[in-house]
């Protein structure tokens, strides 16, 4: 088949991905080319139109150029709305609606506001932008809907630039937030309550539920199951998170494709069990209205919402009785979801789930016929295992690029969490269901406990294995952007027979020795990182050894978490010491490592080389600060010799 046949047949990837490509563009182009994209997509439209030659190359270029403008358009109006005569100042006093708050143990709560209007010298302008804000524990009642008038420091999210962590910035702009502010009790006035009658109903909603398990389930099983069933992710403790994330069974934790998936085919199973009284188009119907009935109780999600339009289009598609592309129709309701938000594009969980998707419509088949089974149960589990198999392959750079880890126990992971999860699934949704029916409602909530508690001891087994993750990964966007670029070459070419499979097997050896090779470097690396942290953090990497050094007890926490993303990018076995007030040394073959406190700063000695870590400038020490010094954070200093650390981390090889 010809490539500008198989363009024709699956017409809705070139018109998505000119859309996809329309909203990156926004951030490379300056939005005064807006009308220029918009005017050269309706002169190629004319031209086609007029031509009398209609060539299918002409065809896709006009539809890919459309909806490139419509795609650069929707993110520069999603971006950029109108209305907006002022930003926010810092000092401004602001009227903001809490658009979703999270109701956690913690000491600080997230919660999204949207402001409206910004008073300034007495004059009320109209705003609409999107904030992060920690709310302190203290204040209770907040609820989704609720008008406050608040005067918090707000400022602008920034990294700390420490290896290995977490990139806050881009998380958030996925969201459409640059800014977060601190909420707590003297800073904001409670305006008005949620008058909205579905709002009021759905935080009713949230409540009684979060309550049925709370009251129905063991304490140690609540998280996980409100995590796996609700989409509340609120009351995860950071072992279950680790846990499942070293076991590759992350996605687990998040309701996605998978339980929407599997929800909808028990409905479908049930429901085939009646021909005689509901029909397969009516039983089809039933259960769609039930998964978004189920959506709207995980509060419209977009891990949920995307699989549900996912699914119902899918199910549609095959409702019709025609011939249909799963691709095709994968790509439409990527489409429709980011006709409504464009910035869902950069966020990481809607990337995951579609190349997920992608990967198990386009790889499924093959892997699976690879290798005949002939017994049925065996059969099933090489069925799931190919579907496990399939989605890897295509998310595997991309987890790669974000976690810098690859759980080499996937498989054994998803076999054993494919039966699991469908108990947890069908219990929960039965407790939710017949909670008010006794006897049979403590039966579901002791068969659920049960099983989350199973869930997370073979999760924790499958991370208590030797080499369960390989660490070390560090790539690129550039990196990842080729690697899928490999792999559609090769799916392209994959039925060419002769010097198109060498071609393709030999960009895939090579592909994967560049990245082994990447990470032999990062495991055999040897360096010191003090972090971008108010709490002290000095970390020393020598061979297979990673020492993390604190100052006080009450820090280690802070410093485990630095010294555990720092590990996922230079894997090594963990060692923890506090700074006590003397001195500590540390000799390791040819390597030498001492520290001293000095109060206004740390006399650091590696080899043979000084350095002083700057706690404070005092008449003492200012004359000795020089090149070789390192200030702490919370000094702002000006042109001063040295190392800044709130410039970011402070690494240096050894």
């Amino acid at each position: 088949m010809l490539f500008e046949d198989i363009l024709l047949k699956k017409i809705f990837i070139v018109i998505t991905l000119g859309f996809c490509l329309g909203i990156m563009s926004f951030y490379w182009i300056p939005s005064g080319f807006s009308n220029l994209f918009l005017f050269a997509s309706f002169l190629l439209s004319v031209i086609f139109w007029f031509s009398k030659y209609k060539n299918k190359w002409l065809g896709f270029l006009v539809l890919f150029s459309l909806f490139f403008s419509v795609g650069y358009q929707s993110i520069y109006q999603r971006t950029t709305p109108e209305g907006n005569t002022q930003q926010y100042l810092p000092g401004d006093a602001v009227e903001a609606q809490i658009k979703d708050i999270s109701h956690s143990d913690k000491l600080w709560k997230k919660a999204i506001l949207e402001l409206n209007y910004v008073f300034r010298e007495n004059t009320k302008f109209p705003i609409t932008e999107k904030m992060l804000f920690l709310v302190n524990d203290e204040i209770e009642g907040l609820e989704k809907g609720d008008v406050l008038l608040l005067n918090s420091t707000i400022q602008t999210i920034q990294n700390k630039g420490n290896p290995g962590e977490f990139d806050g910035v881009n998380y958030w702009k996925a969201k459409g937030i640059s800014k977060i502010g601190f909420l707590v009790g003297e800073e904001f006035i409670l305006q008005k309550k949620e008058s909205n009658k579905f709002v009021k109903w759905f935080n009713w909603m949230d409540r009684s539920l979060s309550q049925l398990f709370e009251e129905k389930l063991s304490p140690e099983s609540i998280g996980i199951a409100k995590a796996l069933i609700l989409g509340d992710r609120d009351h995860l403790d950071s072992e279950a998170v680790r846990s499942f994330g070293n076991a590759g069974a992350m996605h687990v934790l998040a309701v996605s494709g998978l339980h929407v998936g599997l929800i909808l085919a028990l409905l479908l199973f049930v429901l085939s069990r009646f021909p005689n009284y509901i029909s397969k188009y009516n039983a089809t119907i039933i259960a769609l209205i039930i998964i978004w009935f189920y959506a709207l109780l995980t509060g419209f999600s977009p891990s949920v919402l995307r699989a549900v339009v996912m699914f119902s289009l899918l199910t549609l598609a095959k409702l019709s009785g025609k011939n249909y592309d799963s691709i095709n129709v994968l790509m439409i309701s990527a489409l429709v979801l980011l006709l409504f938000d464009p910035l869902l594009l950069f966020d990481l969980g809607f990337q995951l789930s579609y190349l997920a998707m992608l990967g198990i419509f386009i790889l499924y088949q093959p892997i699976m016929k690879s290798v005949y089974v002939s017994n049925k149960w065996i059969r099933l589990i090489w069925e799931g295992t190919s579907v496990s198999i399939a989605a890897q392959v295509f998310t595997l750079p991309l987890t790669l690029y974000c976690f810098h880890q690859f759980p080499n126990y996937f498989l054994i992971a998803n076999i054993g969490l494919m039966v699991l999860t469908n108990i947890v699934l069908i219990s929960g949704v039965l407790l939710i269901s017949l909670q008010l029916v006794p006897f049979i409602s403590t039966v579901l909530a002791w068969i659920l406990s049960f099983s989350v508690i199973a869930m997370f001891v073979f999760v924790q087994w499958v991370e208590g294995l030797p080499a369960s993750t390989s660490s070390g990964f560090e790539m690129n966007s550039s990196e990842v952007v080729g690697f899928y670029f490999i792999i559609l070459l090769i799916l392209l070419f994959v039925n060419k027979k002769g010097n198109w499979a060498y071609l393709g097997s030999g960009m895939i050896i090579i592909s994967c020795l560049f990245v082994v090779n990447g990470r032999y470097k990062n495991v055999h690396k040897n360096e010191w990182v003090v972090f971008n942290e108010n709490k002290l953090t000095l970390l020393v990497k020598m061979d297979n050894e990673i020492y993390c050094f604190y100052e006080k007890d009450e820090d280690l926490p802070k410093s485990v978490y630095l010294a555990q993303s720092y590990q996922k990018t230079r894997t090594g076995n963990l060692n923890y010491c506090r700074l006590d007030n003397g001195k500590v040394e540390l000799t390791k073959r040819n390597f030498t490592f001492s520290c001293e406190n000095k109060k206004s700063y740390y006399d650091i000695k590696i080899n043979d080389k000084n350095w002083k870590l700057v706690k404070q400038i005092t008449t003492e020490n200012v004359q000795l600060l020089e090149a070789n010094s390192i200030y702490m954070p919370w000094l702002k200093l000006e042109n001063v010799q040295g190392h800044l650390l709130h410039t970011g981390a402070f690494v240096r090889t050894i």
